[in-house]
C-alpha cells in the first residue's frame, strides 16, 4: 500500500516499507504540473538521501552567503529558520573527533570542542563535516575496540543529524520560503 504525507508546502510518498520519497510541492500536485505525481512515489535510498540532503544545505549556503547581508525579505525570514535550526543541533557532548594521519588514525578532542562556539546553520554545517570527517579517517582496517565503538555512536550520531534536518519544520518553512518567495517570485 503506497500512502503519501503532506507538510507545509511539500508532499512525500511513503512505499509499503516505510520508505519516503523525495519532497515533491503541494502546489505543484494541486496544479497537475507534469511528472510531480510521478516523483511522489520514488522510493529514495540511504545515497540518495544523503544527495539531496548535501543539495538543500549547498543550496542554503550559496543562498546565505550572497545574500544574508542584503537585509531584505523573505532573505532574513530563510536565514531564521535555518539558524534556528542550526541552534538546536545537540550532538552528545563527548563524541570524540579524529583525524588520520599515514598510516594510523587518532583521537583529536571532541566534536563538541570543535562546534560548541558555533552558532547558526553554520552549527549544523560545522556538525556534519566532524562528523563525516571523523567517520572518513575511522575507515580503515585495524581499528581497535574503542575506535569500534566510536565508529558506531559517530553513524548513529551522523544518522540522527540526518534526520533531524529531513525532519526539522525550521528546515521545511525555509524551503518553502524560498519555493514561494524566491523562486516563484514575479521577476
Amino acid at each position: 500500500m503506497v500512502r503519501e504525507l503532506g507538510y507545509r508546502g511539500f508532499d512525500v510518498g511513503i512505499d509499503s516499507t516505510g520508505g519516503l520519497g523525495p519532497p515533491v510541492a503541494t502546489q505543484d500536485l494541486l496544479e497537475q504540473r507534469p511528472g510531480a505525481e510521478s516523483r511522489l512515489f520514488i522510493h529514495m535510498s540511504e545515497e540518495h538521501r544523503a544527495v539531496v540532503e548535501m543539495q538543500v544545505r549547498e543550496l542554503f549556503l550559496t543562498l546565505l552567503n550572497s545574500l544574508q547581508e542584503s537585509g531584505r525579505e523573505p532573505y532574513l525570514s530563510i536565514l531564521g529558520h535555518l539558524d534556528a535550526f542550526g541552534n538546536a543541533i545537540d550532538l552528545p557532548p563527548n563524541l570524540p573527533y579524529y583525524i588520520a594521519e599515514r598510516a594510523s588514525v587518532r583521537q583529536d578532542g571532541t566534536l563538541g570542542s570543535r562546534i560548541d562556539q558555533v552558532a547558526g546553520f553554520k552549527r549544523y554545517v560545522d556538525s556534519r563535516h566532524a562528523l563525516e570527517n571523523s567517520l572518513v579517517a575511522l575507515d580503515v582496517e585495524g581499528l581497535d575496540e574503542q575506535q569500534s565503538s566510536d565508529r558506531t555512536a559517530l553513524r548513529k550520531a551522523l544518522a540522527d543529524l540526518t534526520d533531524s534536518f529531513e525532519s526539522s519544520p525550521h528546515v521545511a518553512l525555509a524551503l518553502q520560503l524560498y519555493y514561494d518567495d524566491v523562486l516563484r517570485r514575479p521577476r
